[in-house]
């Protein structure tokens, strides 16, 4: 509440102040310190923002008591959590796709160390540079938030107003492959070393389909055709949990009525089409879809709960 960030600004002021004031020459760390303090306290959890200061503002304390001010002592508190994203207005939605892809080893090392360059000033190129940041920050045990104003600039976000994070994920892993150019020449190269350059940083959500429709009168009506994928989109109107909504994907769909099968020989005809998984992923990316498309009103809705 206001009152209580109100309390919190005043004991950060009061806190740099006298760090500034007893510990002299160590007055530029320290502050820095608390300040950091404060970012964490801010950007906490809901509802312990009192708890978290008080328990950086302690390890402080411990610290200027061993006069260990280059290396704050917070390693039980933050050492193995990644860093933090400065939310630049609207922008929660692209903070968490970044989080997760960070937070795929698989991805964020091939971006960071693949075997592919990036072109200069590419989505590639600028999604390389903050996932070094957040590495470096990850490993330090006073982290300070990064911002991603310079990635979301390349992308044309508007932070002005919230969009759909499966778009943009789709969005990023598409133009961060788009951005790879192959290594610089040098000397020759095995095969498997050849091959290795061909991988991009999305082959680890790369998956294939298999779509089939089967026309229920004429066999040879059918169709079949391979589509690749970095994600698996569910509905999940109707069912209790994630696992029983892919289990339903893969349930065959009825094509009749006014959604039924064209063929090219024999027209309209009732039909029945399924999916399977011919080629898995390393990482499977599962999107929910949140909405649903009302005929009645030809507009989408929003899934309250899963079971409605």
């Amino acid at each position: 509440d206001a009152f209580g960030l109100t309390m919190l600004t005043l004991v950060f002021l009061a806190a740099i102040r006298f760090m500034n004031t007893k510990f002299g020459r160590y007055s530029s760390a320290t502050s820095l310190a608390v300040m950091s303090a404060w970012l964490y306290a801010i950007d906490g959890s809901q509802g312990n923002n009192k708890r978290l200061f008080t328990q950086r503002l302690y390890a402080l304390n411990q610290a200027a008591e061993h006069s260990a001010f280059s290396k704050v002592n917070e390693t039980r508190l933050v050492a193995n959590l990644p860093t933090g994203l400065l939310n630049l207005r609207n922008t929660c939605y692209m903070n968490s796709i970044l989080q997760s892809l960070f937070c795929v080893k698989g991805y964020s090392d091939s971006v960071r160390n693949g075997t592919w360059n990036f072109k200069a000033d590419s989505v590639g190129w600028e999604l390389k540079k903050l996932f070094e940041s957040m590495h470096t920050a990850s490993t330090q045990e006073m982290k300070m938030a990064i911002s991603p104003r310079q990635l979301a600039i390349k992308l044309q976000i508007d932070i002005s107003q919230q969009e759909d994070a499966e778009e943009l994920m789709l969005k990023i892993l598409n133009e961060v492959d788009d951005s790879c150019v192959p290594a610089a020449k040098g000397k020759k190269k095995s095969a498997s070393s050849q091959a290795l350059q061909k991988i991009k940083p999305s082959a680890a959500f790369e998956m294939e389909l298999e779509q089939t429709i089967r026309c229920l009168k004429f066999d040879h009506a059918s169709s079949t055709k391979t589509l690749t994928n970095f994600d698996l989109s569910v509905d999940i109107k109707g069912h209790p949990d994630v696992y029983k909504a892919i289990e339903a994907h893969f349930v065959p769909e009825q094509l009749v009525g006014d959604n039924r099968y064209r063929c090219m020989q024999h027209g309209l005809q009732d039909a029945e089409k399924s999916y399977t998984i011919s080629k898995f992923p390393r990482v499977l990316a599962v999107h929910l879809k949140r909405f649903s498309f009302d005929p009645a009103t030809y507009s989408m809705k929003k899934v309250r709960s899963p079971r409605h």
